[in-house]
């Protein structure tokens, strides 16, 4: 119920004051009103700034995760280079011995001097053997000239002595590729004989054979360059038909048996005296021999050491009985 005055306000307010309180609402209302839009900008004006300080923590841990992301890589780049350097250390050897160098240095350079020595040893040993080929040429164009005795049968026919010293007395006069080391008094015993007779013949037979094997072998090399296979040892030239050779195969022995060979003191009976330019020890095992006389005691056997390949030379080291062997041991 309104008042007798007719005021909103009760009684005692007046319409002076009522506008007055009016005026003071609106005041008031329009500053809310105003601190509502600042206090909206200013969160406005916040949320713009967290934004951008999201925008900055994004950007700032992605260039972090990118760093994490670079030094790991690197990491492994240094882990791995430092396993490939620890390897190659590992492989490295050690540092040379300077000692042991220089001895090696040494060894190649005695080497290479013995090799120089070798060398000039065989070019020697080739101009001696070019020379002596020469001469072979020589000795065989004389011999053609002059109509001298050649193969087996003109040898022998120069070998008429009558007793085995005489024999070899010729042999060493005729028999220009032959050399004599054998002990005289060996070859003596066998003078008295009953069967002196055929062994001097075949005495004769055997030193023609042999020479006229080696004349053969040094012109063929002086002519050809090569010795054939015919000329491959004294057997091998009995064995050819067309050499004329007044020795059959089986009178010809290239070794000793195997009882003999493997038994040193036996060896050493048959080692006798050489020159010096066949071996410079002058002294050589002769297994090689002839059979002069048969197989009945004192069963004579000449032994003899083919040097032709070297020297061009056949050395006849022993004439006499039979050496002992397995059965006379």
């Amino acid at each position: 119920m309104m008042s007798s005055t007719g005021s909103p306000f009760g009684r005692g307010v007046g319409k002076g004051q009522f506008e007055h309180a009016k005026q003071e609402l609106d005041r008031l209302a329009l500053k809310s009103q105003r601190m509502v839009r600042e206090a909206l900008e200013v969160a406005e004006r916040a949320e713009q700034r967290a934004e951008m300080e999201r925008a900055r923590a994004n950007e700032a841990e992605a260039k972090l995760r990118a760093e994490r992301a670079t030094q790991q890589r690197f990491a492994q780049e240094i882990t791995a280079k430092q396993q490939e350097l620890t390897q190659m250390f590992q492989e490295l050897q050690a540092p040379p011995d300077i000692e042991a160098l220089r001895a090696e240095l040494a060894a190649a350079i005695k080497e290479r001097d013995t090799a120089l020595q070798l060398l000039s040893e065989a070019e020697q040993q080739r101009d001696a053997a070019l020379r002596a080929r020469d001469a072979a040429r020589a000795r065989t164009i004389v011999r053609s000239q002059e109509g001298q005795p050649d193969g087996p049968v003109g040898v022998r026919a120069l070998l008429t002595a009558s007793t085995i010293h005489g024999i070899l007395e010729q042999a060493e006069q005729v028999c220009t590729l032959l050399r004599m080391t054998c002990d005289p008094d060996e070859a003596a015993a066998l003078e008295h004989h009953v069967s002196a007779h055929p062994w001097r013949a075949r005495l004769a037979d055997a030193l023609a054979t042999i020479q006229a094997y080696a004349g053969a072998k040094q012109a063929a090399v002086a002519l050809h360059g090569v010795a054939g296979p015919s000329l491959m040892n004294l057997q091998a030239y009995c064995r050819d038909a067309t050499s004329g050779a007044l020795l059959a195969v089986g009178d010809v022995a290239l070794s000793e048996s195997q009882h003999v060979s493997n038994n040193k003191r036996l060896l050493a009976e048959r080692t006798f005296r050489v020159p010096k330019e066949v071996d410079p020890a002058r002294r050589v095992v002769m297994a090689a021999h002839i059979r002069i006389g048969s197989g009945k005691p004192p069963a004579p056997r000449m032994h003899f050491f083919d040097d032709t390949d070297k020297s061009g030379m056949v050395v006849i080291g022993y004439l006499g009985a039979h050496l002992r062997n397995a059965s006379t041991n």
